[in-house]
Parts: structure tokens; sequence; C-alpha cells
């Protein structure tokens, strides 16, 4: 026996609306719903590039073609981008170059070019092609003289320039490509 509390009601289905009141609707949520969106994807562009997600900000921004003055060297490839110090077999070379990169560099001004691929390195270093105040280019010039090595990891716009520096340098058997004693 069913009690009367129990019956279910049958609501009447509300009738389709017209297409003239569809195309209403439809319009209104166009309207109020793609600004909305657009102002989300904005404030949280703008919030991300501020750091308050985590993010250290618009490096590129930050570096890109910009002039510096160095104030120290930590070691013979601190201020280069994709390129490694030669191997430890060899301590004379990287001891020329860190020679040469003190007196160039430090307390100098450079302009740093960073790489449209890449900014930092896994370990967090700043990647950059460095330009000294007198136009030259320290990556360039380290390879040509034989003083650092291409390193094969890294991708980067100037991988061509830089092995056909690399070539070079092993060719004229400078630096690093010396005949070893």
């Amino acid at each position: 026996m069913i009690s009367n509390s129990l019956r279910i009601r049958r609501r009447n289905p509300r009738p389709a609306p017209s297409l003239d009141e569809y195309l209403r609707r439809r319009k209104v949520t166009r309207r109020l719903l793609i600004p909305g969106v657009l102002a989300l994807v904005a404030a949280t562009s703008w919030a991300d590039h501020r750091g308050l997600f985590l993010y250290p900000g618009d490096e590129l921004a930050r570096f890109e073609r910009r002039w510096f003055v160095v104030r120290d060297m930590l070691s013979a490839d601190t201020l280069l981008v994709d390129a490694s110090p030669p191997d430890e077999s060899r301590p004379g070379i990287r001891g020329e170059a860190e020679r040469f990169m003190r007196q160039g560099c430090v307390g100098r001004r450079v302009r740093l070019d960073l790489d449209s691929r890449r900014v930092r390195h896994a370990s967090g270093e700043l990647l950059a092609y460095v330009e000294l105040a007198d136009g030259l280019q320290l990556n360039e010039y380290l390879l040509a003289a034989g003083l650092c090595t291409v390193a094969s990891d890294l991708a980067h716009d100037r991988a061509g320039l830089f092995e056909l520096l690399e070539a070079q340098a092993r060719h004229d058997g400078a630096g690093v490509w010396a005949a070893r004693p």
C-alpha cells in the first residue's frame, strides 16, 4: 500500500524556448563570458610576471640587451653561455681563460644577449651571450682562441657559428687544441 506522502509528482516540462529567445540568451552569454575569460587570462598573466605564482618575472625584459657591470668572477665559465671550460688535463688553458675573463670583464660593463630558446641552465644559472664595451663578443672570442669548447648539451641560436669557431680553433691548433708537450 502506497501512502499519499510518497507519491511522486511529475512537473510539467518547461516548454522549449523559441528560437529568438534561445539566440538572445546565447548572445548575452557570449557578451559576458568571452570578456570575462579574457580578463581572467590577462590578470593571471600579469600576476605570473609579477612573481605572485613564484615565477621570477620576465627575465628577457630584465636582462636582454642591457648593460651590466661585472662585479666578480667565480670561475672560468661564469660568464659563458653554451661554452664549457677546458678539461682539467690542461690546467694552463683554464688559467689562461680565467685571466682573460678577469682582465677583460671584472669591473667592466658588459651587455647580455639572451638566447630565445633557453634563458636558464638546469642548474639555475642565467645563460647569455656576452658583449664587451668595445664590441668584442666574449663567447666567440674564447671559442676562436681555443680557450673553451662548445657545450654540446645546450641547444641555442648560435650553435652553428660556435661549432664553426671551435672547428677553426682545432684546425689552427689554438688553446686546448694545441699539440700536447
